[in-house]
């Protein structure tokens, strides 16, 4: 009896019993916290992927959209684009273009599902988590100049242009012989902010032709690796009108172009079209850009 009340009291060796306890809980935490940080990043590359197919497949929607060709075109181009932002292991893709009124089609809806298996929780018997992201992309009124213009353009001694043939635009800021390979300030300022909103979300106001812009001095090439890329998008066309310390561009047209970015400091963008801002036909041979918003 004596022995059992000793054992009772006796308290060496419970200082390693709350060290495995506690070893055990950092462990669970720390293992908790590597899974919900794979999965939120795994989320936000969904996310972006959806974001830019939603309005690379808006800008595809043409003055006429009550025929089918519009929409298929549309969302085909949504599903490259996911495909192009490495998302094309998603075990459902949907692009769809919802009927409007009178039958016409002003919006893209992107839908992508993935199950995700992560790394600790197995342990407890979650082997799969599905994640599903939605981005929807409208089509504003017809424009007259641009609305939702990159920062970046394609200097007008290139054209005339050839489709699918990629342009350096984005490189380490420095004056070439072919052009400017830096951002271009429409709005946006110096800011990395500001530049990685305008590449994102394009430049709210209009963009004319004949309009006067100036280059955004910094390289910001972080810019390039954070944006929603690839993307298709319009840019500027423009003509180089001073140089020196201030250099200054006149606008003289518009592409619309997928931008791809291979390296931190670089943008390429694919020519699609440039854009006819005096035709009102509908047809794929008059491409009429349209100003593209997320909604969702």
């Amino acid at each position: 009896m004596n022995k059992f009340f000793n054992f009772k009291r006796d308290e060496n060796g419970s200082t390693i019993i709350l060290t495995i306890l506690i070893i055990f809980l950092l462990c669970g935490m720390g293992g908790f916290a590597v899974d919900a940080s794979y999965l939120y990043r795994t989320k936000g590359e969904m996310r972006k992927a959806a974001n830019a197919a939603a309005l690379s497949g808006a800008q595809l929607l043409y003055t006429d959209t009550s025929t089918t060709v519009f929409r298929q075109n549309a969302e085909a181009m949504a599903e490259d684009i996911v495909d192009d932002n490495n998302q094309g292991d998603c075990d459902s893709i949907d692009a769809d273009t919802p009927a409007m009124p009178n039958n016409l089609y002003n919006k893209v809806t992107v839908t992508l599902q993935k199950d995700v298996t992560p790394f600790f929780m197995k342990i407890f018997g979650v082997t799969n988590v599905p994640i599903t992201v939605t981005s929807s992309a409208i089509k504003d009124v017809e424009i007259d100049g641009m609305g939702g213009i990159r920062p970046l353009g394609i200097n007008k001694d290139s054209l005339p242009l050839k489709v699918g043939t990629k342009y350096l635009v984005k490189d380490d800021n420095k004056m070439e012989q072919q052009g400017w390979f830096g951002w271009i300030d429409i709005g946006q300022g110096n800011s990395a902010s500001g530049a990685l909103d305008y590449m994102n979300n394009g430049c709210p106001n209009t963009i004319n032709l004949g309009d006067i812009v100036n280059v955004a001095p910094g390289n910001m090439a972080s810019v390039s690796s954070k944006a929603n890329l690839p993307m298709t998008v319009p840019i500027l066309i423009y003509e180089k009108i001073t140089s020196g310390k201030k250099v200054t561009f006149k606008v003289t047209g518009f592409a619309i172009v997928k931008l791809t970015s291979p390296a931190k400091k670089e943008v390429y963008a694919e020519f699609i079209k440039t854009v006819n801002l005096n035709s009102n036909t509908g047809l794929p041979s008059d491409f009429r850009a349209f100003n593209t918003r997320l909604v969702k």
